[in-house]
């Protein structure tokens, strides 16, 4: 004699519902980048650099004031940093900080860059503007000479001729009718 049960449909919704939580739970914590963090303390952080504010962002050991990192996030770019607790190599270093520089507004991806680095109340990520009015450093590439998709042959010039009162097949007085007619009041 058989002891499963079938599965009741209560039992399949709370399984359903439960693991569609549990996959946005881990889409909300591995990305969604966006300037300034995701809106809540996961110690994750977006900086933009635009040509009116091009951003420097370096990281600091506050118990020596030792810059251990430092990156000029490019125009047109966004660096994303994100920091680990308790994954580092030792006691001195024992967060993970990884970080990526990646196009501006991009709000998904993997952070390919890791690192130890000191734990949280022993870090400072000091974040500069450089001068305004750099511009995105887009290499485009080379070109020959444009190629005409079609041939254009020249006009002859036309003499203007102005035209008299008299080509005209309408007066001054059916304008006016025409506008209060056409108007709403």
């Amino acid at each position: 004699m058989s002891t499963d049960r079938p599965t009741s449909f209560l039992s399949r919704r709370r399984s359903a519902i439960a693991t569609a939580g549990a996959l946005s739970i881990l889409l909300l914590t591995g990305g969604c980048y966006f300037a300034g963090g995701p809106g809540y303390s996961a110690d994750r952080f977006t900086y933009p650099s635009h040509s009116w504010a091009p951003q420097t962002v370096s990281l600091i050991d506050t118990r020596t004031d030792e810059t251990l990192w430092s990156v000029d996030v490019p125009v047109g770019q966004q660096l994303v940093v994100n920091f680990i607790r308790d994954r580092g190599d030792n006691d001195t270093m024992a967060d993970m900080m990884q970080w990526r520089v990646m196009d501006l507004g991009r709000r998904f991806g993997p952070l390919d860059n890791r690192m130890s680095v000191p734990p949280y109340d022993a870090r400072l990520l000091d974040v500069r503007i450089r001068e305004p009015g750099e511009m995105p450093g887009a290499v485009l590439p080379e070109r020959g000479p444009a190629e005409p998709e079609e041939i254009f042959i020249p006009v002859e010039e036309e003499e203007f001729v102005p035209m008299d009162d008299d080509d005209f097949d309408w007066s001054p007085d059916e304008v006016d009718e025409v506008d209060e007619d056409d108007s709403d009041g």
